[in-house]
């Protein structure tokens, strides 16, 4: 107990001083830059920042209706209502809190069973799910963008670090998602994880390991039947997949709407491009409460090496408006939080145990 105490509280400290780097990478990165000219730029821009809040409202709402789609694969029909809610309130966690992309994902599926009325084993099925679809239409906007602005990635890779490399690492990062994306997909498909998993248990040398096996071996083939089934209908993961498509388009634009708005002469493939390079960057600071420092520094060389005019004093500008544009979207899912935290958990849809008892999946009552 000590043991694993010990390690826990190590934990929270190690995530602590991630965080504290971060903060100081953020502040770095703004007094280093022209911090005069992007509050000049923010000041100028007046009421009309609060456009800034519009696109991420609209993309969770988006981000919902795809998890909604891979609900509907497991026969499960949740009020959409709610379901934003929710996402509102894991997105709040994942922007503000240390590993908040592990943190969000787990308090998503607990919700769900919660407050949604979807079994754990359907929430854990689902968030695998979405975690393919999410890589896959990931790699699709990376794709989009090498298409439509790899000349200009290639350009500003040269100007930023002396060679393409950027526009390399694109292209292995859109494989990279394609090859794991294919693998997870082919792995839940097959509708055997959790007793390949039971199987490679059974080989430590513990008896009392073997016991718990034994007692839950039923419990695999059913985790493995909701594992695999959503991959029974793949016509409806498609349209789950154009949801998370426009994701990543309404975050493109976001980009492209704080850019023009602070006067940068960038079009909307520049944005295409910056953005998803971005997104790349934060996926290498998981620890971090929304890549904080790392990212923001990566915008505004970014910038630089696209050639926008000004881009010290307008890169700081634009990491601060979409900082404070996160930090109003946290108070929400906070606050919706707090409401879901009080909330009784919702009775299943009236379909829900027909559609799920005509699988073969789980036995009536």
């Amino acid at each position: 107990m000590a043991t694993t105490d010990g390690r826990a509280t190590s934990k929270k400290w190690r995530q602590r001083l991630f965080a504290l780097l971060g903060v100081a990478a953020f502040v770095a990165t703004v007094l280093q830059a022209d911090l005069g000219g992007a509050l000049r730029l923010l000041t100028e821009l007046g009421p009309v920042a609060a456009l800034a809040l519009l696109p991420q409202g609209v993309w969770t709402v988006v981000y919902a209706v795809g998890w909604r789609d891979v609900l509907w694969t497991l026969g499960h029909r949740v009020p959409m209502r709610g379901l934003a809610a929710l996402f509102f309130a894991a997105e709040a966690v994942m922007l503000s809190l240390p590993g908040g992309v592990m943190l969000s994902e787990s308090l998503s599926v607990i919700l769900l069973d919660r407050k949604l009325g979807v079994p754990l084993v359907d929430g854990l099925s689902a968030a695998a799910t979405k975690k393919v679809l999410i890589m896959v239409s990931n790699a699709l906007w990376v794709l989009l963008a090498l298409a439509l602005g790899g000349s200009r990635i290639a350009e500003a890779s040269s100007r930023w670090l002396g060679s393409p490399l950027l526009l390399w690492a694109m292209i292995a990062a859109a494989v990279a998602l394609l090859v794991v994306s294919a693998m997870l997909a082919l792995s839940l498909a097959s509708g055997s994880v959790a007793q390949r998993m039971s199987r490679a248990l059974r080989r430590l040398p513990s008896a009392a390991v073997r016991r718990w096996l034994d007692e839950r071996e039923r419990g695999h083939a059913t985790a493995d039947d909701r594992l695999a089934a959503p991959f029974r209908e793949p016509r409806r993961l498609m349209v789950a997949t154009l949801w998370f498509l426009a994701q990543w388009a309404l975050e493109t634009l976001e980009t492209y709407l704080l850019l023009r708005l602070l006067g940068a002469p960038v079009t909307f493939v520049d944005a295409l491009a910056i953005e998803t390079m971005g997104s790349l960057v934060r996926s290498f600071a998981l620890m971090l409460p929304a890549g904080i420092g790392v990212q923001d520094a990566s915008y505004v060389a970014l910038l630089d090496a696209f050639g926008v005019p000004g881009a010290s004093a307008l890169g700081v500008a634009f990491v601060l408006l979409k900082r404070a544009k996160e930090l109003a979207w946290v108070g929400v899912g906070y606050a919706l939080l707090g409401t879901l935290r009080g909330r009784p958990a919702a009775a299943a849809a009236p379909d829900n145990s027909i559609d799920l008892a005509e699988r073969g999946s789980l036995p009536i009552a």
